[in-house]
């Protein structure tokens, strides 16, 4: 797998900086009977992560362990 710079630094616990445009996005574990529109590979899962963009409001749904990884 591979992963930019950032995300391998965030990986190994190192510090890093994040971008401006990446401040507006907001990530957070929710059960999945208070998420919208669900896709289909995300119905089976009790909690989803959604990604939200402070900016333009726009919500995506993601497996937990795209954020999270070391969790599941």
């Amino acid at each position: 797998m591979m992963v930019s710079n950032n995300q391998a630094r965030r990986l190994l616990g190192m510090p890093f900086k994040l971008s401006r445009s990446k401040r507006n996005i907001q990530v957070s574990v929710i059960a999945k009977e208070n998420a919208t529109a669900l896709p289909e590979n995300l119905k089976d899962k009790p909690f989803v992560a959604v990604q939200k963009n402070k900016a333009t409001e726009k919500k995506t749904y993601h497996s937990v362990s795209v954020f999270y990884p070391e969790y599941i």
